[in-house]
């Protein structure tokens, strides 16, 4: 038995030259694990619209949290979270950009 997968990368920029690009940089979540408040790191430029989405193991969505400014820390209150395995995820004008795990012990 024997598969195979091709990759084709399309490398080309759809932007010109001197066009706006929004950068952001987004820590990990710390601690994690979390025991009642987890803190996220975030610096933005040329974002207007960001957000933290939390999802539970299965997908549902625990928790949103609007992002403001270009740069600060996203608190999030784990208090009520039940123990296990969540993940979060960068929201920038409604697309994810990011996704990681969090981790919630008591």
């Amino acid at each position: 038995n024997q598969a195979s997968v091709y990759v084709n990368y399309d490398a080309t920029s759809t932007g010109g030259i001197g066009e706006d690009i929004p950068l952001y940089q987004i820590s990990e979540a710390y601690p994690n694990p979390a025991n009642h408040l987890a803190t996220i790191d975030y610096d933005f430029t040329g974002v207007t619209n960001s957000s933290i989405v939390i999802y539970n193991l299965l997908g549902k969505m625990v928790e949103k949290t609007d992002v403001s400014g270009t740069a600060g820390k996203a608190r999030i209150n784990t208090t009520n979270y039940n123990e296990g395995i969540y993940f979060y995820s960068l929201l920038i004008n409604n697309e994810v950009i990011r996704t990681q795990k969090l981790i919630i012990r008591h």
